[in-house]
């Protein structure tokens, strides 16, 4: 990791943290060498490190203390970073840095348009183009079925839902991306053998 990350996302969450700490008043609990309250803590600062949702299922559960006003302060203190650092707009727009989820979109759309430019011999082109071709109503042949069972949610659907764009509009904007051919290929029933 870089020092600019370090000092741009880990030293502020960090500091806000401990902030948070004095704030809910578990700071004599924090400063306990052996606390449990600590180890947790120390644990969420490097949040940011990792993927996050993942990590915070770990970590969700605050560590339980004999004393019910300490316990009240260490749930608040868990609200906190959840609504703020978890599930709020704050940790994406301070950071800089895209969701998991804006990650994968764009992965997928990467993807999506490297297997569009292969040649039309290559057997992912022709599935991704037989996808494209049955989201435009064309099926692949007279007498094919969805099989029983599958799920309805497919690849070129959940590229669609990430950016809004029908296939087919994807399929040409993917061609002529692609290596400066500026060759548009119409998409068209996959190759029947």
């Amino acid at each position: 990791m870089s020092t600019s990350y370090c000092e741009r996302v880990f030293f502020p969450f960090r500091q806000a943290l401990y902030r948070r700490v004095q704030r809910e008043g578990l700071k004599s609990v924090y400063d306990e060498p052996d606390s449990e309250l600590r180890r947790w803590i120390r644990r969420l600062t490097v949040l940011p490190a990792f993927a996050v949702p993942l990590v915070w299922n770990w970590l969700r559960q605050p560590p339980v203390s004999s004393d019910p006003v300490t316990s009240a302060k260490v749930i608040a203190f868990a609200t906190y970073v959840e609504q703020t650092w978890i599930n709020g707009d704050y940790p994406l727009s301070y950071t800089g840095l895209a969701s998991v989820g804006e990650h994968l979109a764009s992965r997928r759309i990467a993807i999506f348009g490297h297997t569009a430019r292969l040649g039309e011999e290559v057997p992912a082109q022709q599935a991704l183009r037989a996808h494209v071709d049955l989201s435009l109503g064309r099926p692949p042949g007279r007498d094919w079925q969805r099989r029983p069972g599958r799920p309805s949610n497919r690849w070129v659907d959940q590229i669609r839902n990430a950016t809004g764009n029908i296939p087919s509009t994807l399929w040409r904007s993917a061609i002529l991306r692609g290596h400066g051919t500026g060759v548009t290929q119409r998409p068209s029933p996959a190759t029947r053998t």
